[in-house]
């Protein structure tokens, strides 16, 4: 369970959890989605946009839950219903690491063009899935972490996180594919030097060799620890004797879950290409959010890993 707005005792507020930047990222991954929500495993209204307003929408929830406990299988399950003619609503079931239901999240949806009725959730779920299994970790971290109002919310989850390499290499390089359709970069890279973690991407799909990125990379590095905030190069002057001009960055700080700078995800585009904008920077913002996530919780596992084995290299 999650806590909720306000207390039950109406005395002291409990602690207030926000959603608002996974309602941000999943609407830069579905323009459609109109509204967002996050309910309990009661079905009960933990957060949601502020014009959430779906009559019966927890009813709905309950019977996407009932659903997801009797499909012990399933690891995401999710259900869609028409709201009315222009609307659908889609909950999905998010577990705890056995079978019990941590949270629920639904996503108002508006139709398109000549579309009459909803389309299937399958349709919908590789667009928002790298998001809701974000938000799905950090749930479970907040209460590995043991914060005190979210472990009183949460309750003891019991045992460990188990965790591996394979799987989270796989999101984080789900989230790097996300950065180009949303920030329109040429590649996308993150480095935690700490964990000895090295990952890039091209639009193509490939790889460029760690060596190439080390300079650029520890330059950032260096920079976010002295600024603590993302930074946007967009008129960078070449580097001495190179008498070219140098590519446009965004790069975002990773934290560990102690607040330490843990790394960077970097986006670059070359010189000749538009400049990179505000809402450009907030989605790598939002997307490197969810990168910190998947790294907390992949500690032990991304410790002396280079994915960068066996694959091909750019260029």
């Amino acid at each position: 369970m999650l806590p909720s707005e306000k207390a039950d005792t109406g005395s002291k507020p409990a602690t207030v959890v926000s959603f608002e930047a996974y309602a941000r990222l999943l609407t830069l991954l579905l323009p459609r989605m109109r509204n967002f929500a996050v309910h309990d495993s009661f079905a009960n209204l933990i957060w949601s946009t502020p014009d959430w307003s779906i009559e019966h929408a927890d009813d709905f929830v309950r019977e996407v839950i009932g659903a997801a406990l009797q499909n012990a299988e399933a690891e995401l399950p999710a259900l869609g219903r028409a709201i009315d003619h222009d609307r659908g609503l889609y909950t999905f079931a998010l577990r705890a690491e056995g079978q019990e239901i941590l949270a629920a999240v639904s996503l108002e949806v508006t139709l398109q063009g000549k579309e009459k009725s909803i389309r299937p959730v399958d349709t919908l779920r590789p667009f928002v899935q790298p998001a809701i299994e974000c938000l799905q970790r950090e749930l479970k971290l907040r209460a590995a972490v043991g914060a005190r109002s979210v472990a009183r919310a949460l309750g003891p989850l019991g045992g460990s996180l188990p965790l591996g390499p394979s799987n989270d290499l796989d999101a984080l390089d789900e989230i790097l594919r996300t950065a180009f359709e949303h920030t329109g970069c040429a590649l996308a890279s993150l480095w935690i030097p700490e964990r000895g973690l090295s990952l890039s991407l091209t639009p193509s799909g490939n790889r460029m060799s760690p060596q190439l990125l080390r300079g650029p990379q520890q330059q950032l590095f260096e920079s976010l620890l002295q600024h603590q905030r993302t930074i946007v190069v967009n008129h960078a002057a070449p580097a001495r004797g190179s008498g070219t001009a140098a590519n446009k960055i965004i790069a975002c700080p990773i934290a560990f879950r102690d607040g330490r700078l843990a790394g960077l995800l970097s986006l670059f585009n070359p010189p000749s290409v538009a400049d990179f904008q505000p809402l450009q920077a907030r989605s790598a913002e939002l997307l490197a959010k969810c990168l910190s996530v998947i790294v907390n919780r992949g500690r032990a596992a991304f410790t002396g890993v280079n994915p960068l084995v066996s694959v091909r290299h750019a260029g």
